[in-house]
């Protein structure tokens, strides 16, 4: 799933950069973007269109997917970050448990700096 997410990010992102380099075609000279299109429908509609307008809705539709990039980026970090938080947990708790169900014997001839940094620094790492 974060596969899918970190991909589907990177499309997002070369969208709203593919927009951007529109943008600045568009504002440069107009006519570059309409002469590279060949789609009919979509000449149609911008011919029927003034520059301004050009410009607006494509400032528009810039803004648009900026924002929704974002929101994306910003639930895409919230999912990793929540999983990461699952995973360390789980480890932590298993970790727990071990020394829970270990001896009592195994726990005092371990060196407690040991368990210390096992639980406080091994475990987060292992997720990063």
């Amino acid at each position: 799933m974060l596969l899918f997410l970190t991909i589907l990010n990177v499309l997002i992102e070369f969208v709203a950069l593919s927009l951007l380099a529109s943008f600045v075609i568009i504002l440069n000279d107009p006519e570059i973007l309409i002469k590279k299109i060949n789609s009919e429908f979509i000449l149609d509609y911008l011919n029927r269109l003034t520059n301004e307008e050009l410009i607006i809705s494509l400032t528009a539709a810039l803004f648009i997917a900026v924002v929704l990039k974002n929101i994306f980026n910003l639930g895409s970090t919230y999912y990793e970050l929540n999983l990461k938080k699952k995973i360390v947990v789980y480890n932590f708790e298993k970790l727990y448990s071990v020394f829970l169900k270990s001896k009592y014997l195994y726990i005092l001839n371990k060196n407690p700096s040991e368990i210390v940094n096992k639980l406080n620094y091994i475990i987060p790492k292992a997720v990063d």
